[in-house]
C-alpha cells in the first residue's frame, strides 16, 4: 500500500512529534503545520489524504481551519482533537470534520478513526462519479467541431455493433473514452465494460478470466501490440468461434464479446507485435479508429477545456471556475504532447489555485518566473528519471520498479498518466 499523506496541525512540537510516531508506524507520511496560515499554504502545495487539527485555545481559529482545508480537500479524512470532544462534536460536523477525538488519545483508535473516514470518503467519492456517469453516460470523445473530430465520430457511429475494432492513437489522447463510448452507444450497451491493459501484469495471463467477465459485453484491450502468444490465440478464439478454453483443460466456456484493442501504433505497424496471429489482427484492423492530436484539432481545445472542467466539477461536487479568454487564448496556443491527460491534469491543478473563481493564464502556469509552475517542473524531473530506469533495464517496468522501489502497479500507473512507452 503507498503511504497516505496526513497534514498534522496545532498543538506543540513534542506533542505533534509523538504523533507523527505513531501514524508514520501505520503507514502515514505525515507533513507538520505550527499555525493555519502554514497549513493552508501546505494544503496549497500537496494533495492530502488526511487532516489532523489539534484544537486552539478558543476554538474558532481551528474550526474555520476545518472547513478551510475541506473545500481544498474534500476527499481526505479529517479529525479534530479536543481536551473535551464532546463539547465541539457538533460545531467540528459543521466545520466538515469526519471524528472529534478526546482526551486521553489512543494511537491506535486515532488510526482506525482515520481508515475508516478516508474509506467513507473514498466510497462518496466512488458513488458521486457513479452517478455522474449514470447521468451523462460517461465522458464524450467528440468534444469540438474540428474536421478531425467529426471525421472520427462519423467512422465511430458507421462501427457501432462491429464484433471487432482498433483505436490508434497516442498516449492521453482518450482511447479509453472512445472505447467506452463505443460500448455505451452499441448493441452490448446493457452488458459488461471489462478493461485489461495487455502490458500490465493483469494483462499476462487470466485471459480466459477476462473473456468470460466479458460475456455478451465488450472486452476493451489497452497497448494491445504488448499481447503475447497465448493471449491473442485466446481472442482470436473468442471472435471465431464465441467460445474460451480455460487454463488446464476442460470444456470450452460461452465467451461472445466484442473486442475493442488500443495500439499507440498505426495500423500498418501494428505488426511490431511478437508472433502476430494474422487471423487475429486482420479482424481488429477491418475496423480502425485514429484518434487525432490536440495539436491537430486546436480549434477544439476551448470546447474541451470547457467539457473536462464540467467533468471535473461533477466528480468532485466542487465549482471548478472557468477560464478566462486569456487562458483559453493560451490553452489553443500549446501542443499538448500529452493530449488530453495533459489537459485534463493542468486544468485540474488550475481550478485547484483558482479555489472556484476564474481561471487565468498564471493558474495554468503562464507568466509565473520561467511560465513553468513547481509541480509542472517536478513532473519533467520525474519523467527523466524514470526514462532514465526504464532505459538502463531495458524497458522492463518489473526491473525497473525493483530499481526505483516502487510497486511494479506503481509504476504501471504512473507511465500511464505520463504517456511514457517504450520508443518505437
Amino acid at each position: 500500500m503507498s503511504a497516505r499523506l496526513l497534514l498534522l496541525v496545532g498543538g506543540d512540537r513534542g506533542g505533534r512529534a509523538s504523533l507523527r510516531g505513531a501514524l508514520e508506524a501505520r503507514g502515514w507520511t505525515t507533513v507538520e503545520a505550527e499555525d493555519p496560515e502554514a497549513a493552508l499554504a501546505l494544503a496549497d502545495s500537496v494533495t492530502l489524504d488526511g487532516v489532523l487539527c489539534v484544537l486552539a485555545p478558543g476554538g474558532g481559529d481551528s474550526l474555520d481551519l476545518l472547513a478551510r482545508l475541506r473545500e481544498r480537500h474534500p476527499s481526505a479524512a479529517s479529525v479534530l482533537l479536543a481536551p473535551n470532544g464532546a463539547a465541539h462534536a457538533a460545531h467540528a460536523a459543521r466545520a466538515g470534520a469526519d471524528h472529534v477525538l478526546g482526551a486521553p488519545l489512543d494511537a491506535t483508535q486515532l488510526a482506525e478513526v482515520l481508515e475508516r473516514a478516508l474509506a467513507a470518503r473514498r466510497a462518496e467519492r466512488l458513488a458521486r462519479a457513479a452517478r455522474h456517469a449514470a447521468a451523462r453516460g460517461g465522458p464524450e470523445p467528440f468534444v469540438g467541431a474540428s474536421e478531425p473530430i467529426r471525421a472520427l465520430e462519423r467512422s465511430a457511429r458507421a462501427a457501432l455493433g462491429a464484433p471487432a475494432a482498433l483505436i490508434v492513437g497516442p498516449a492521453g489522447s482518450g482511447k479509453g473514452v472512445l472505447a467506452r463510448w463505443l460500448h455505451r452507444h452499441g448493441p452490448r450497451r446493457d452488458e459488461p465494460f471489462v478493461t485489461v491493459n495487455a502490458a500490465a501484469p493483469e494483462g499476462r495471463d487470466g485471459w480466459p478470466d477476462l473473456l468470460e467477465l466479458a460475456h455478451r459485453g465488450t472486452l476493451f484491450v489497452d497497448e494491445a501490440d504488448a499481447l503475447d502468444v497465448a493471449a491473442q490465440e485466446a481472442l482470436a478464439g473468442a471472435l471465431a468461434r464465441g467460445r474460451v478454453r480455460r487454463a488446464g483443460g476442460g470444456p470450452e466456456r460461452a465467451a461472445d464479446v466484442q473486442i475493442v484493442a488500443a495500439t499507440r501504433a498505426l495500423p500498418e505497424e501494428v505488426g511490431r507485435v511478437q508472433r502476430p496471429r494474422d487471423d487475429l489482427w486482420r479482424r481488429l484492423r477491418a475496423v480502425t479508429l485514429v484518434v487525432p492530436p490536440l495539436a491537430a484539432r486546436r480549434s477544439d481545445l476551448p470546447a474541451l477545456a470547457e467539457a473536462l472542467l464540467r467533468d471535473l466539477e461533477a466528480e468532485t461536487g466542487r465549482r471548478a471556475g472557468r477560464p478566462t479568454p486569456a487562458a483559453l487564448a493560451w490553452i489553443e496556443r500549446q501542443d499538448w504532447p500529452g493530449h488530453v491527460r495533459e489537459l485534463r491534469a493542468a486544468l485540474e491543478r488550475a481550478a485547484a489555485r483558482a479555489h472556484g473563481g476564474p481561471i487565468g493564464p498564471e493558474a495554468l502556469g503562464h507568466g509565473e518566473g520561467d511560465g513553468e509552475p513547481d509541480d509542472e517542473r517536478l513532473e519533467v524531473i520525474e519523467r527523466r528519471h524514470m526514462t532514465k530506469v526504464l532505459e538502463r533495464c531495458g524497458w522492463r517496468v518489473e526491473a525497473a520498479a525493483r530499481r526505483l522501489g516502487v510497486p511494479r502497479s506503481t509504476l504501471y500507473e504512473r507511465l500511464k498518466r505520463m504517456g511514457l512507452g517504450r520508443p518505437r
